[in-house]
């Protein structure tokens, strides 16, 4: 059986209901999620992790995900 990669996803969002919403869709995929509330933490993820998809908010608190 060829093993297959579980994909790894971040959300990076400031409003801690979406990243709730969006980890319990993730979960039923049987995917693995991590989150960030702010963008500098997020930035750092990535930047050390190995992500497959990154949902990235806009307007965040510590900077617009646009320009990151």
């Amino acid at each position: 059986m060829d093993s297959v990669k579980q994909g790894k996803i971040l959300i990076i969002d400031d409003d801690q209901g979406v990243v709730n919403s969006m980890i319990n869709i993730i979960k039923k995929l049987e995917l693995h999620t991590d989150f960030s509330l702010n963008l500098n933490d997020g930035l750092e993820k990535i930047f050390k992790g190995d992500f497959d998809i990154v949902f990235l908010d806009v307007n965040l608190p510590d900077g617009n995900g646009v320009n990151a």
